[in-house]
C-alpha cells in the first residue's frame, strides 16, 4: 500500500494482532515510564509505512516538529495495510498510537470511521494550500503523494518508448519484456486504458468495467515476464534490464535510474493515491497530534520532505522551495499531476479484497 512500504508483505488478521499486543505491551511499559518523568504530555507515538520513508519523516517531520514544540515523537512500523491493526487497537480500548499514517482507503474501509478516528479539526487556513484531493475531513489529510505510472529503458526503444498502456499492450510495434504489479490496484485501470477507456471515465468502477478489465487482462498476459510484488523487485528488475518496460511506482523507477539504469517515465494516463494522517480514536494526547498533523502541512517541512523521497507533497506551495529538477520528478508537480487520475478510494477501500483474490488466483492459473 502503497502506505506503500514497498518491502512489507501483507499480514493476515493474527499476526497483525500479535503485533498490536506487542506494541500495546511496549506503550504500556514507556507509559509508566513517562508518568514517573513527568513528561507524558511531551511525547506523542506515530506510526508510520516504515521502509525507505523513515529518514524523509524524520529530517522533515519529527525532529522538526520536537524543536519547535518540545515534543517528542516516537515512530513506529505498522503493517502495509493498517486496518487490522487500527481496529484491535480502539475495539481493545488500547489506543498506544496517537497518530497513524494511512491512505483514504484505510479510512472509509470502516463502516462507522468516527467509532475509530478522531475529528482532525483542521480549519479552511490549515488546508487552504493543499491539493484538493489530499483534503478528506473529518478524519484524514493527505501529506505524501505516490503514483502508478509507465516506465521503460531507453535502451531498448531510444526516445520512441511506449507512451500509454495501449502502447504497453501493442506487443507488435513495441516488443520486450514486460512487468506488472501482483496486486490489482492501479492495474485494473491500466488494463481499462490499455482497452480504451479514456482517464477521466475510469471511474465509477461498475462490475461491466471489472469484467472488460479481466479481459484487457487476458489479453496481455500471456506477454508478462514478471509479476512483481515489491518495490525491491521492482527496482532491480528495471535496473538489471530483466524487463524492457513495466508498471511502476514513480518511487521505484527514480530509484533504478538513480542506480545506474536507463530508464525514462512515461506521466500519461497514470494513477495516485496518497499517504496521510489520522489520528486513533481515544488517545490521551489529542491536542498534540492535531498540533503535529497541521506542523507537517507546513510547505517548507513538506519540501523538506520530498527533497528526501520521491513521494511529492500535498501543500502546493512546498513547490516554492523546490528546485525544478527536482519538482519535474514528483507525482504532485502541476506539470505531473495533470496526468494523473486519482484512484477511487472508496471503491478499492471496500473492493480491493476480494478483486486482489480473484486477481492472484487468475495469475496462477
Amino acid at each position: 500500500m502503497a502506505s506503500r512500504d514497498p518491502n512489507v508483505s501483507r499480514r493476515t488478521l493474527v499476526k497483525a494482532t500479535a503485533g498490536v499486543a506487542a506494541v500495546a505491551a511496549a506503550g504500556v511499559a514507556a507509559t509508566a515510564i513517562w508518568k514517573k518523568s513527568g513528561t507524558a504530555e511531551k511525547q506523542i507515538t506515530v506510526a508510520d509505512a516504515g521502509g525507505a520513508i523513515v529518514e524523509a519523516l524524520r529530517v522533515a517531520f519529527y525532529e522538526p516538529f520536537e524543536k519547535a514544540t518540545g515534543i517528542k515523537v516516537v515512530h513506529v512500523a505498522h503493517d502495509s495495510d493498517p486496518t487490522a491493526q487500527l481496529k484491535v487497537l480502539v475495539e481493545t480500548n488500547n489506543p498506544v498510537w496517537d497518530v497513524c499514517m494511512a491512505m483514504p482507503s484505510n479510512i472509509v474501509a470502516f463502516p462507522k470511521p468516527e467509532a475509530y478516528f478522531e475529528d482532525l479539526q483542521l480549519t479552511a487556513k490549515d488546508t487552504a494550500d493543499l491539493i484538493p484531493t489530499a483534503v478528506a475531513p473529518p478524519f484524514w489529510v493527505g501529506v505524501s503523494v505516490f503514483a502508478s505510472v509507465l516506465a521503460y529503458r531507453t535502451d531498448k526503444f531510444g526516445g520512441n518508448g511506449p507512451q500509454n498502456w495501449p502502447d504497453f499492450w501493442n506487443v507488435e510495434k513495441f516488443p520486450g519484456r514486460r512487468g506488472l504489479f501482483r496486486d490489482i490496484d492501479s492495474v485494473l485501470e491500466q488494463a481499462l486504458m490499455a482497452d480504451g477507456v479514456p482517464p477521466d471515465q475510469l471511474y465509477p468502477l461498475t462490475d461491466e468495467k471489472v469484467e472488460r478489465g479481466f479481459r484487457a487482462l487476458e489479453r496481455i498476459k500471456p506477454h508478462i515476464n514478471v509479476w512483481w510484488s515489491t518495490g525491491a523487485q521492482l527496482t532491480q528488475i528495471l535496473q538489471s534490464g530483466e524487463v524492457d518496460m513495466a508498471g511502476t511506482w514513480a518511487s521505484q523507477a527514480y530509484a533504478a535510474i538513480a542506480g545506474g539504469a536507463p530508464c525514462k517515465l512515461s506521466w500519461n494516463q497514470g494513477t495516485y493515491s496518497m499517504d496521510g494522517w489520522c489520528i486513533v480514536k481515544g488517545t490521551e494526547k489529542l491536542d498534540l497530534a492535531r498540533q503535529f498533523i497541521r506542523f507537517t502541512l507546513d510547505p517548507k517541512q513538506q519540501a523538506i520532505y520530498s527533497s528526501h523521497v520521491l513521494n511529492g507533497p500535498t501543500n502546493k506551495k512546498a513547490f516554492d522551495s523546490l528546485s525544478a529538477q527536482r519538482a519535474a520528478m514528483l507525482p504532485s508537480s502541476p506539470e505531473n499531476l495533470k496526468g494523473l487520475v486519482l484512484e477511487d478510494y472508496r471503491y478499492w477501500g471496500a473492493n480491493k479484497s476480494r478483486l486482489s483474490e480473484r486477481y492472484l488466483a487468475w495469475i496462477l492459473k
